[in-house]
């Protein structure tokens, strides 16, 4: 028989260990979140869930709260705000009406049921929650639930009504939009304005002036919603990459791509040979680089991935850079085909010039590579270009420039007089002095027109197809890319350099007579 004293015994130590786990759950979330729940977190956590931890924390004691959250596909956003935040919120109890809403209500509806199934059977959790734990007494389905300590949670889809609804007198205090778009919105115009529409005029009102609204996701399109959130006043903003600092030496991952890509073996053999060639130059290929959660994806992996699912998926997908074509300067379909590409240097080029963007001015970007462009002009008139786009010390980008042109013997090498990248005209010809190569190198100005307008001055020849591509070549392949993003991409020094390259040849054959290249200018 339980006497009196053993109820009171047991009852105090259930207090004390319902008081003692909320006492611990004023500390870390996500470490919370390890101790109950291993099965969902079974790999180190990466900088940006400890960023996310304490803006959490931070939430719930500030409300009110608009914050808008982007990262990369898989990188545990949605388990970290539709479960852990959940339940960590039922479990201390800080929200009382929670309405997490996906692209879909099935969707939501799998995150409300994987909170029940915890609630209803995880034993440690039930230890310390007791008075949380186990079914509860009014709503309890897919449709939604009521936990034991009132907290409702209510799955909702995009689209759906939202405003209006109420749990008693109260309004939802939490809304989580977690990925509201499908792969639709990122080709629908139509999708993407009735989802905003749909958030602006609606979701957004359904609270109250304490109510948090959390909006997560990846960049599909940069008019999706959480782009177009991340750029209103009155958002907060949590902004990551799966790369956050490329390497150094990417001259030698498209090198190691173009490997991968050699249709004339086997897939396997090629993954192999490319493997090798990692190890030969893993020192220099990894220098530089930085990625946001390496125990879950390193270089390597996201290198790899890149280059086996194409570039402008993995911009979308792990950089939140998608590459629209309806805004790029040119049309992709210019960058495709045989044509695009040449073999060998022909030996009738009716001029030849090199350019060296140095990528050292104010207005360029962190970052950005030093590009090398070498440009002949066949008797065609087409433009044979290839590249060197690597990011390099001062003293060796003067040394490789020099090699380079000792290599392509060029009419006359050119680099851009703007700022402190005067000095470098000096410091090329030492450098020729001291390789004992005749290289002749001039300053060019770029009249301080705008580096977009003076790009802007390719198209004639890429919209008439003039523009050919060395083959095999790493800093082609860089230049190409460049050219295809312009002017969405993170780097344009390529096409920069580019562009300088063809203005000098255009003087140089209207100083020789020549008319095989029309003078855009």
């Amino acid at each position: 028989m339980i006497d009196a004293t053993s109820i009171h015994n047991e009852l105090g130590c259930t207090v004390a260990r319902t008081l003692s786990s909320r006492v611990r759950g004023k500390g870390s979330l996500i470490e919370w979140g390890r101790k109950y729940f291993p099965h969902y977190f079974n790999k180190p956590f990466g900088r940006h869930h400890y960023e996310m931890d304490a803006a959490i924390r931070r939430w719930t004691k500030k409300r009110g709260v608009r914050s808008v959250n982007v990262f990369p596909r898989g990188y545990a956003k949605s388990t970290i705000y539709t479960f852990l935040l959940p339940m960590w919120s039922i479990c201390h109890h800080t929200e009382k009406y929670i309405i997490p809403i996906a692209d879909t209500y099935s969707q939501s509806s799998k995150h409300v049921q994987g909170i029940q199934e915890e609630l209803e059977e995880n034993e440690a959790l039930a230890r310390d929650y007791p008075t949380v734990c186990g079914r509860g007494r009014k709503q309890w389905s897919s449709e939604g639930i009521i936990t034991r300590n009132g907290i409702k949670v209510e799955p909702l889809g995009t689209g759906q009504k939202i405003r209006g609804r109420r749990k008693g007198s109260d309004r939802p205090t939490l809304l989580i939009i977690d990925d509201p778009e499908g792969d639709d919105a990122a080709y629908s115009t139509v999708a993407r304005t009735t989802t905003r529409d749909w958030a602006t005029k609606g979701a957004f009102k359904a609270g109250s002036p304490i109510t948090n609204i959390i909006l997560s996701g990846t960049v599909i399109h940069r008019d999706c919603l959480v782009s177009h959130c991340s750029q209103l006043p009155g958002w907060e903003r949590m902004f990551y990459t799966a790369i956050e600092e490329w390497p150094h030496r990417m001259d030698l991952w498209e090198q190691w791509e173009l490997i991968l890509r050699d249709n004339s073996v086997k897939q396997e053999v090629a993954d192999e040979i490319a493997a090798a060639f990692f190890a030969q130059h893993k020192e220099e290929m990894l220098a530089g680089a930085r990625v946001l959660w390496p125990e879950h994806e390193n270089i390597y992996a996201l290198m790899f991935e890149r280059a086996s699912e194409g570039h402008t998926a993995f911009e979308s997908e792990k950089q939140n850079n998608p590459i629209d074509p309806s805004k790029c300067e040119w049309d992709p379909s210019l960058f495709e085909g045989e044509n695009l590409w040449f073999d060998d240097w022909p030996d009738d080029l009716m001029c030849s010039v090199m350019a060296l963007d140095p990528s050292k001015g104010k207005n360029d970007k962190a970052g950005d590579y030093q590009a090398t462009v070498m440009l002949g002009v066949d008797s065609k008139g087409n433009l044979l270009v290839d590249a060197d786009m690597a990011r390099r010390p001062l003293k060796d980008m003067v040394a490789r420039f020099v090699e380079s042109a000792g290599h392509f013997k060029p009419d006359i090498a050119v680099v851009e007089d703007e700022q402190f990248q005067e000095l470098l005209v000096p410091e090329l010809e030492q450098e020729s002095v001291r390789q004992r190569l005749l290289v002749g190198v001039e300053g060019i100005s770029t009249g301080k027109v705008k580096k977009e307008v003076r790009i802007r001055r390719l198209g004639p020849y890429i919209s008439r197809g003039r523009i050919k591509f060395k083959r095999r070549s790493p800093g082609a392949v860089i230049l190409r890319q460049q050219l295809m993003d312009f002017p969405n991409g993170d780097h344009d020094d390529g096409p920069d350099a580019l562009e300088m390259a063809l203005r000098k040849a255009v003087e140089l054959l209207e100083d020789s007579g020549s008319d095989g290249v029309q003078n855009p200018y």
